[in-house]
């Protein structure tokens, strides 16, 4: 499975920590959203917003690592349906 990783999760050494199946495969940018911190924690979040792009990372991750993540981030953690991917 593809993952886009923003915020935190750009540490490598963080992010093999939480997903320790995870491949980096390249800087991205997913267009047409923003960066934003509206949790309690202010923890990094994204969200729709047209001609915007959240500057962030493609990993390859397994199935395991998917579970993981549903774990540490719980109910922030959510699938996009579809999504544009800019080449930096």
């Amino acid at each position: 499975m593809l993952y886009f990783a923003y915020g935190s999760n750009l540490n490598l050494f963080q992010m093999k920590r939480r997903c320790k199946d995870s491949i980096f495969l390249k800087k991205i940018n997913l267009k047409d959203f923003r960066l934003t911190f509206r949790s309690k924690y202010r923890a990094a979040d994204i969200e729709p917003k047209k001609h915007s792009n959240v500057p962030g990372g493609l990993f390859e991750i397994s199935k395991n690592d998917e579970k993981k993540l549903k774990e540490k981030i719980s109910n922030t953690f959510s699938k996009l349906a579809s999504f544009s991917l800019i080449d930096q």
